[in-house]
């Protein structure tokens, strides 16, 4: 029974219970609470039994439990509902301060508990008097309960501890392990199934030359599944068991069942020390059972830094928007992806199987933006001394130390001075082995042959060495020089990251300065994006990478709502154009305007440039708008509206490229090989498609498509098809297909032929009773 299905007159209690593991320990606690009510005459709806699941180990510092939080929300929409039935204290908390907070709530809103382990009320339900022996007893109580939680922790700790010095099963367990019970302990054995995936993975990485990524593909390829999916498999119908985890560094749930090879996956196999029999569990290492020789586990570890130390492709692009970029629809974050030589930002709905839908956006041209609309404000806070140490920090400033700076660059200067004297010594050395080797013979020639080439090679190195301590000096002289004048270097190097494009340096002051920023699609590859500060200012701009050509507009507008069913922008004042306010300002002097607006001049400086309206400087320009036929956006507007205004009223504004783009050359060879891999793969699906029809009529000889019924029959397709539809006409669907056996095309053909033989003499009966009647009359 509902709360609203309830009739009148009855009394209505609630009902706030805790969910343990056994679900018919749950339920008798449900059970027990309703008794309770029912003794008492109050009837419990459906809808207001709360329940959560609470453990024994829960946090003190926990927030307030959901199920306590909807509890209260509707004890606040329905008011008479005086009276709670919970099962124990620690249903509201088991810390003692804030269970006074809780309780203080209730009784300030006069609602009696009722606590079915201590048999007693909070307050009397029908007199609603505060009951001082019960709150005594909950106070001690809840002390109690807060000094037994600590003494559960500790020994809970502490036999953790235990059994992993024992080497029990304790925390978590890696992939090609299991749990077995030996004389009543849990302890780690080797499953020698998955053991032997994991000594496949080393073999093919460190004996057949295998990549990360290559096995990972040669597990897919062959279904083997990985420890999630497996794990999954195997507690599919178990509800204690969770089927989705959560993407590292991000808020993404994935489904185990559906997690596939990847290459961190079989790089985290190789380094795990498992293998070898190392288990480590709060910075102790235990012993396991080992799965894999040390000299092999070496050799993969050695062979890991090596590829890692050598590969000279760029592994990840730097993602300055990361956890700020959201999308407007289904507020997933958005994540970079590197395609080929461009990367875009999508939204991440598109990992967990359930798109929204949304178009992304690319990298560069959104991060260009973003900085643009922000590199201003960091100026301008920079000059009001707003976030000094912040910004020092992000241009690297708040590390220089002047004092070691010049140690360094005194030894710097030593060692160039060093290393030229040196080359002046080999430069003499060189030329006496020269001469020396003419005046000799014999052996002595070779020799001296031998000391002018090893001079030779040290005074190149010594050449090699002066040119990087040059670059090194250099390089610390202009940081001393940004020491000694940290405010002409701050406002500079403002100035100079874009021109620089140095990525990384913008992108710590964009986290330092942005909350949040939201994209929408407003329409076809239009979209707005909506930078929110962490001062609290919001800024909008509207892009399209088809219309404005790397280019956008800012949006005249302090708060945008933008309504995502209905296409259409709220905000909270009519915008009025430029021409409109110019009308209005001629010919008045600023005391006139102030004097009819009632503005400070403040105000008056911000009606000048755009940025105020009053209710009554809205009617004034609507009046002005409509007489000389001037365009407005009202409080409420759609995508066209927004694009007609802006292509009178707005600016567009260049965006500036915090990355090098591909040039020419990068970008033909890219065009080749997408071409030329599009070729291949279209050759590879012709030749698919062959073998497939060539299979299909292999298989079904004999058998009749529905384009040779039509042609046979002479029957439209849609006609045929309707009828496979329905089943009259049994068929098979074959690699896009539909196939007829012999004996249903006989079938078919013989019921179409005998509804044209019965229609044929309908017709003739027809025609001849027309005849008939003809001549009659």
């Amino acid at each position: 029974m509902k709360y609203n299905e309830i009739p009148t007159g009855k009394k209505v209690a609630a009902i706030l219970a805790r969910v343990s593991r056994d679900t018919q320990e749950t339920e008798s606690q449900i059970s027990d609470l309703i008794r309770d009510a029912e003794r008492d005459g109050y009837v419990v709806p459906d809808d207001l039994i709360f329940q959560e699941k609470v453990t024994g180990m829960d946090s003190f510092d926990k927030d307030e439990r959901k199920s306590l939080q909807d509890l209260k929300n509707e004890l606040l929409q329905h008011a008479d509902i005086k009276v709670v039935y919970m099962w124990e204290l620690t249903r509201l908390s088991r810390n003692p301060y804030y269970l006074i907070d809780q309780l203080r709530w209730f009784n300030t809103h006069h609602i009696a508990i009722y606590f079915h382990a201590m048999y007693r009320w909070t307050r009397d339900p029908i007199t609603d008097v505060e009951d001082a022996v019960t709150t005594n007893i909950i106070f001690g109580a809840a002390t109690y309960g807060q000094i037994e939680w600590k003494a559960i922790k500790e020994r809970t700790i502490r036999g953790r501890d235990n059994k992993a010095r024992k080497g029990l099963y304790v925390g978590h367990i890696s992939d090609g392990y299991k749990v077995v019970m030996d004389n009543g302990e849990k302890k780690f054995a080797i499953d020698e199934e998955r053991a032997e995936v994991i000594r496949r993975i080393f073999d093919l990485y460190v004996n057949q030359g295998m990549s990360t990524n290559q096995i990972a593909g040669v597990l897919n390829a062959e279904g083997i599944l990985t420890f999630n999916a497996l794990e999954a498999k195997k507690h599919v119908n178990d509800p204690k068991f969770s089927q989705v985890y959560k993407k590292r560094g991000t808020s993404l749930q994935l489904e185990k069942s559906q997690s596939k090879w990847l290459s961190s996956t079989v790089a985290q196999i190789l380094k795990n020390r498992w293998y070898i029999g190392e288990r480590t569990y709060k910075d102790a290492v235990y012993p396991v059972p080992p799965i894999i020789d040390p000299d092999t586990f070496n050799k993969a570890e050695e062979m890991l830094k090596v590829n890692r130390t050598n590969c000279t492709k760029k592994t990840a692009a730097f993602y300055p928007l990361k956890s700020l970029l959201v999308c407007g629809k289904c507020g997933n974050f958005l994540y970079g992806h590197r395609m080929r030589i461009y990367s875009t930002y999508y939204c991440s709905s598109t990992q967990t199987g359930h798109r929204c839908g949304w178009d992304g956006i690319a990298k560069q041209n959104i991060e260009g933006i973003v900085w643009n609309l922000i590199a201003g404000n960091a100026v301008t806070a920079y000059a009001r001394n707003e976030n000094l140490d912040d910004l020092k920090a992000a241009l690297g400033y708040n590390l220089l130390d002047i004092k070691k700076l010049n140690t360094e660059i005194d030894n710097l200067s030593a060692k160039v001075d060093n290393q030229k004297k040196l080359v002046q010594k080999l430069g003499n050395a060189i030329a006496e082995s020269a001469m020396e080797r003419k005046m000799v013979e014999g052996d002595l020639k070779q020799y001296y042959a031998n000391v002018e080439q090893q001079a030779r090679k040290n005074y190149t190195a010594a050449k090699n060495e002066i040119k990087i301590l040059e670059k090194e000096l250099e390089t610390k002289k202009i940081l001393l020089d940004n020491a000694n004048n940290i405010d002409v270097a701050i406002v500079e190097q403002l100035g100079n990251i874009t021109e620089t494009k140095d990525i990384e340096s913008a992108g710590r002051i964009i986290k330092m300065y942005v909350k949040s920023v939201t994209l929408y699609n407003v329409a076809k590859y239009t979209k707005m994006i909506a930078v929110e500060l962490h001062s609290g200012l919001c800024r909008y701009v509207l892009y399209d990478a088809r219309k404005f050509h790397a280019k956008y507009y800012v949006l005249p507008f302090s708060k945008v709502r933008y309504d995502i069913e209905n296409g259409i922008f709220n905000v909270d004042q009519c915008t009025f154009p430029r021409k409109a306010r110019e009308i209005y300002l001629d010919g008045k002097s600023e005391m006139d305007v102030m004097a009819e607006l009632g503005l400070s001049y403040h105000e008056y400086l911000a009606l000048v440039q755009g940025d105020f309206q009053s209710s009554e400087l809205t009617r004034i320009m609507k009046k002005i708008c409509m007489a000389n036929n001037l365009s407005y956006l009202r409080e409420q507007f759609n995508i066209d509206d927004l694009l007609s205004w802006l292509a009178v009223d707005g600016t567009l504004i260049d965006i500036p490229k915090l990355e090098e783009e591909p040039d020419n050359e990068i970008y033909k060879k890219w065009r080749e090989q997408t071409r030329a891999w599009y070729k291949k793969r279209q050759a590879i699906k012709s030749e698919q498609a062959k073998r497939r029809r060539a299979n299909t009529a292999q298989q079904f000889a004999g058998y009749y498509t529905r384009m040779q019924i039509v042609q046979e029959l002479g029957l439209t397709k849609i006609k045929v098809w309707r009828d496979i539809y329905t089943k009259k006409l049994p068929a098979e669907k074959v690699n896009g297909i539909w196939m007829v056996a012999p004996d249903d095309y006989a079938e078919y053909k013989a019921k179409v032929l005998k509804c044209e033989v019965a229609y044929k003499d309908t017709s003739t009966t027809i025609e001849t009773q027309e005849n008939l009647k003809k001549q009659a009359g």
